[in-house]
């Protein structure tokens, strides 16, 4: 049975932002549910189903349960995101109770989990820059280090710190990656960890300070990764290499165009 509707209006920090979250619940948007593990988040789809006297029922993922289960015992708050016209909405909630039948309608439910109103709701932009592919046919290299915070840069870490890494994507905000196991031992990266990146592409070689961001564990033991490049438009220097960064980005968006219409 569907949960009561609840007429009340929640506690959240802004005027605005209770409107926006009371109208994403009411018409079902999708979003993102991110539940904290080891030390990074686990990203799935997700949709706002409904609110109740307690709070918002989102859709939640039958194959992490017992994930799902401790951080209900334990109260520790899992994250949602969710798109605007203009802006993503992120927030944090303390998840309450699961309810691995919630009826959608007669004939149909889901695997749904209760989370209490947020306290407060943080707006980003939506992402403007473009993400050229990073097939290996484009000739585009990448190498990924995790160096500590006062490392220099330009220092070349050992090799221990190395990423197995395959890239997927690159913009001039950041990059996608998959991370791979190396001789079977698990992938050691945590959300906001500083990263050294060297990019080589044709006679180009930049090198940049990213952050990680975005991770997802497969099922193969692999993780997948994004990494911000914050520091960009900082000072000359990073903004020289923004200027490089976006010329490789802009011959990558080219050739892609190329290939589509040759394909077509």
């Amino acid at each position: 049975m569907s949960e009561a509707v609840n007429t009340a209006t929640p506690s959240i920090e802004g005027a605005a932002d209770v409107q926006f979250l009371i109208d994403a619940v009411s018409r079902g948007v999708a979003a993102v549910l991110s539940l904290p593990s080891a030390g990074m988040y686990r990203n799935y789809k997700s949709r706002f189903l409904a609110e109740s006297p307690e709070g918002i029922w989102v859709q939640s993922q039958p194959t992490e349960t017992p994930l799902v289960n401790q951080l209900i015992a334990t109260e520790t708050p899992v994250g949602l995101a969710f798109k605007g016209p203009h802006l993503r909405m992120i927030f944090k909630a303390r998840p309450q109770r699961r309810n691995p039948a919630y009826a959608l309608n007669a004939e149909s439910t889901v695997d749904a989990l209760l989370v209490a109103w947020p306290k407060s709701m943080q707006a980003v932009q939506r992402r403007r820059n473009y993400r050229a592919q990073a097939a290996p046919a484009t000739g585009l290299l990448a190498s990924v280090w995790r160096i500590p915070e006062r490392a220099d840069l330009r220092d070349r870490p050992h090799s221990t710190a190395k990423l197995a890494a395959t890239l997927r994507d690159l913009s001039t905000g950041g990059l996608g990656m998959l991370c791979h196991k190396v001789d079977s031992a698990p992938v050691k990266l945590l959300d906001g960890e500083r990263l050294r990146v060297l990019l080589k592409y044709e006679q180009m070689e930049l090198l940049l300070e990213g952050r990680c961001c975005f991770l997802q564990s497969l099922p193969d033991g692999s993780l997948k990764c994004g990494v911000n490049f914050p520091t960009l438009e900082s000072d000359l220097a990073g903004r020289q290499s923004l200027a490089v960064l976006s010329m490789i980005v802009g011959q990558l968006q080219r050739d892609e165009v190329r290939r589509l219409r040759l394909a077509g």
